[in-house]
């Protein structure tokens, strides 16, 4: 098993990851592939946009988003972990527990003092895990807006 910066050529195996993460996989076809694609690229050349994919067996089987920024409000450097994905048939190993170890030493060595994720409710496994690593569900409401 290893973790690794995501590049390029990885965009292919990441993005069917995602799909097994969204609800609404059918967003991702030959019409919106391109788009994908040149948001993946984007995130990679962003400064604290941070990719990783974790391999085994030479395959990528698991992604992880990590996005620094300072936290006014709590006077720190933070973290937001986003599109935390394994593969389906890889789940319940340990691999999204890896992940999560390596966020955390990320933040660490990143000297962010607070990580904050979002899950959506119907991942009810995800939530366990996160539980059992010691996050605590806050009582915030997580809002959307697309801006044009």
């Amino acid at each position: 098993m290893k973790i690794r910066k995501a590049t390029e050529k990885d965009f292919k195996p990441i993005i069917q990851l995602m799909k097994q993460l969204t609800s609404t996989p059918e967003k991702v076809n030959e019409k919106t592939m391109p788009l994908y694609k040149k948001s993946f690229l984007t995130a990679l050349k962003k400064e604290n946009t941070n990719e990783f994919v974790l391999e085994d067996g030479g395959k990528i089987i698991g992604h992880i988003t990590l996005s620094l920024y300072w936290d006014f409000w709590h006077m720190c450097n933070a973290m937001i972990v986003d599109g935390v994905v394994v593969d389906k048939d890889f789940r319940g190993k340990g691999f999204g527990k890896e992940l999560m170890k390596f966020a955390e030493e990320f933040a660490r060595k990143n000297s962010a003092k607070q990580i904050y994720l979002y899950t959506n409710g119907g991942k009810e496994s995800a939530i366990k895990l996160y539980e059992k690593l010691g996050y605590k569900k806050k009582d915030n409401i997580f809002f959307f807006k697309k801006i044009n």
